[in-house]
């Protein structure tokens, strides 16, 4: 599963990158650190007119044309091979990182002959080599293969691949513009000195807190330890960190990733591998075309365990510090409220210690219409059902008149008993009614090994038919975490319940995607292995119909800022 604490740590890989640029101290010839890359000019031109047609503004590249024409004077960009792709390999030469500029060329002179009305002159220096003389930074340029390659020393041509476009490659068959760190060719002495640079600014923000105890100190530095380890670990094991955008014009969407590897044989590579053979028995919360679905299930990881005890005894101090603070509740309300967050903590716990969580939600929306269902894999469900009751008693004991009419075990189905919740809508909140009726509704149900959450109208058929559905498909092979949204369902609503003066926009937007969108209005987040196992990848994918609401929303800004 992708943690929190990984996630801390491949951040921090990621930003060794850039520390990389400042320091190095050994010899990694031709070992490329990183390659930013991008499809091309001519690709290029096709995403301006992809993007410009969701826009209703059809062959938008012609404008683009058109600015470059006037800006080279009607040249063009003479001699840039428009079908390559463009970039930057970072490399490591004699210990020193080097940016190396690609640009690919039919004729690198007509290229630069297209420069030099900007006051860009060369100065040939031999073997191939020449000095780029501009109004900003002077430049080294050598033309090879099909290439012109640029750089601010000369030196960076020694270690230049021979092929450029075989590295940009490996990022431009998949992405429209992507970045690749890869990290065990960052010298380690500078990856450890960034390390140590984060130790070092962690501990001296660890000063006992005024009213904290020795006790809790020590587990907070506990805490920030594990969390550094976990770092640690990260930039010993990570291979490559990837970020890619990429515009698919014929399937009408646009997606970024970040991809993650880990050297084959580490601890990370084993953690990683566990989301390849992801199941879940709760595969009646995949509703694609609802206005928001969320599957989940992942492995829970030892080292995860452990410091997720810690973390969460540490909140439930804090959290009992507050109870006790409290002046709202007597001392009886307040050991009942302790005892129910320690049963709810409890479980949690007992779920991780049972080795994966399963689980997901859906939620429906449409005109004046909403219903939620949540629900997973709990491995102690009676402890939800104890701490439930604890605090419906406190409330009804100390804050009567705030609480909702409770009736227990009030619906049961498939071994499940249902709790239901039921607060009144005062008649003045005309639009909570609307949406919920009367009364808002909610419900729990508790599992053998299960609970259920549900909300709003219709909950019980509701949760009933993921249930049915989850039965139906035990086992079934998932994405470690899968979340979409339907943008359609949430216009809907959002013109049902919008303020006088939002609702042309809203309309307008529901309509276009009612209308127009083909039903291709979702966002789609997929955490999914990579190829190998040894990765994990986060997918976020918007189709045409998120994209043209946007273009919508942000036409309707304008207008709105221009006073009409």
């Amino acid at each position: 599963m992708i943690r929190s604490n990984r996630l801390t740590g491949l951040a921090a890989v990621a930003a060794v990158v850039a520390s990389a640029f400042a320091h190095a101290d050994r010899a990694r010839a031709a070992e490329p650190m990183a390659v930013v890359a991008f499809s091309g000019y001519d690709a290029l031109m096709k995403d301006i007119d992809f993007i410009g047609e969701l826009a209703g503004q059809m062959q938008a590249s012609q404008q683009v044309e058109m600015m470059v024409g006037m800006f080279t004077q009607n040249k063009g960009l003479a001699g840039l091979d428009k079908s390559k792709p463009i970039g930057v390999i970072l490399q490591s030469n004699s210990g020193m990182p080097e940016p190396l500029i690609c640009v690919p060329v039919t004729d690198s002179d007509e290229l630069l002959g297209v420069a030099k009305q900007f006051g860009v002159t060369t100065e040939d220096l031999g073997d191939g080599v020449m000095q780029i003389q501009s109004p900003g930074m002077p430049l080294f340029g050598k033309p090879s293969g099909g290439w012109l390659l640029l750089s601010i020393t000369p030196s960076a041509f020694d270690g230049a691949p021979a092929d450029p476009g075989a590295d940009l490659a490996k990022l431009t068959d998949a992405y429209d513009l992507a970045a690749r760190a890869y990290v065990q060719n960052i010298p380690e002495a500078y990856r450890q000195q960034f390390v140590q640079l984060i130790t070092q600014a962690a501990n001296q923000s660890m000063a006992q807190m005024p009213d904290e105890s020795d006790e809790d100190y020590q587990a907070r530095q506990e805490q920030l330890q594990a969390g550094l380890d976990e770092m640690q670990q990260a930039v010993d094991d990570m291979d490559q960190i990837t970020i890619g955008l990429a515009v698919d014009e014929q399937n009408a969407n646009v997606a970024l990733e970040f991809t993650a590897t880990a050297q084959p044989g580490t601890k990370l590579a084993a953690e990683m591998a566990k989301a390849q053979n992801a199941t879940t028995n709760f595969a009646g919360f995949f509703e694609p075309d609802a206005a928001m679905m969320m599957t989940l299930s992942a492995e829970a990881a030892s080292t995860d365990l452990s410091q997720m005890e810690q973390q969460l005894e540490a909140a439930k101090k804090q959290a009992n510090k507050e109870i006790d603070n409290n002046d709202d509740l007597s001392d009886a309300g307040k050991e009942k409220v302790k005892a129910a967050l320690s049963d709810i903590l409890d479980a949690f716990v007992a779920t991780a210690q049972s080795g994966k969580f399963d689980g997901g939600a859906v939620l429906n929306m449409g005109d004046n219409e909403l219903t939620f269902v949540g629900g997973g894999a709990i491995a102690e469900p009676q402890k939800i059902d104890s701490a439930l009751r604890q605090i419906v008693e406190v409330g009804q004991e100390e804050s009567a008149d705030d609480m909702p009419e409770v009736s227990w075990n009030a619906e049961s189905y498939q071994g499940y008993s249902f709790h239901t919740f039921s607060k009144e809508i005062p008649a003045r909140e005309e639009e909570a009614r609307a949406v919920f009726g009367d009364a808002l509704q909610f419900a729990v149900g508790i599992g053998e090994d299960s609970v259920y959450f549900a909300l709003g109208r219709g909950w019980f058929e509701k949760v009933k038919s993921v249930i049915d559905a989850s039965a139906a498909n035990p086992g079934k092979s998932v994405p470690p975490m899968e979340m979409t949204f339907a943008l359609g369902q949430i216009m809907d609503f959002a013109e049902s319940v919008a303020e006088d003066d939002a609702k042309p926009i809203l309309a307008r937007i529901a309509s276009m995607l009612d209308n127009e969108a083909n039903g291709r209005d979702h966002v789609r987040i997929v955490a999914r292995a990579t190829e190998g196992g040894n990765g994990q990848v986060v997918r976020i994918e918007a189709e045409e119909g998120v994209l043209r609401s946007i273009a919508l929303g942000a036409m309707a800004a304008q207008m709105q800022a221009a006073g009409r």
